[in-house]
């Protein structure tokens, strides 16, 4: 796993960027909690270490395109049922061999996407199916800082590489 080489990391949304729980008002109203850690990241990733991040969900939830537009994030795929192609159609657009991408999930609809990419990683309570095909397990939780932790690999491992 060379980390060194990321220019792309890709993320599902809940249950990586979001803890995966949802919060219902009396009215009906949804709102989720995203860590300010994890943005820190990202903004890090994408503004010092030319490394694009990317939302594919299969939400489609106007949160995520809000949180994605504070973080600066351009590019987010919602009601994405087929991650696979759009992962696909990622790579080709950008040019990017998969030594290039990360993908980063937590549940079993991430599997064939991840696999696409030259290092899968799993959120620390990712679903278990995941487990035995990723590259690196987070110490940490979706929407508790397993993004940042992410994050500050990458940043480490480019950050090393220019010493």
């Amino acid at each position: 796993m060379d980390f060194s080489k990321i220019k792309l990391l890709l993320t599902d949304n809940d249950g990586v960027l979001t803890d995966g729980g949802f919060y219902y008002s009396n009215s009906g109203d949804v709102s989720v909690k995203y860590n300010s850690l994890d943005g820190m990241g990202i903004v890090l990733l994408q503004e010092k270490f030319d490394v694009e991040v990317v939302i594919i969900s299969g939400s489609g939830a106007d949160y995520i395109s809000n949180r994605a537009k504070k973080l600066g994030i351009k590019i987010v795929h919602l009601n994405c049922y087929d991650k696979v192609e759009i992962v696909k159609q990622i790579l080709l657009d950008k040019n990017l061999q998969k030594e290039e991408v990360v993908f980063i999930g937590d549940d079993v609809n991430d599997i064939d996407a991840m696999n696409l990419c030259g290092i899968r990683v799993a959120v620390a309570n990712a679903h278990s199916s995941l487990l035995p095909i990723v590259d690196y397990v987070c110490v940490k939780n979706g929407g508790d800082g397993a993004i940042r932790e992410l994050a500050d690999i990458i940043i480490n491992a480019k950050s090393n590489k220019t010493n």
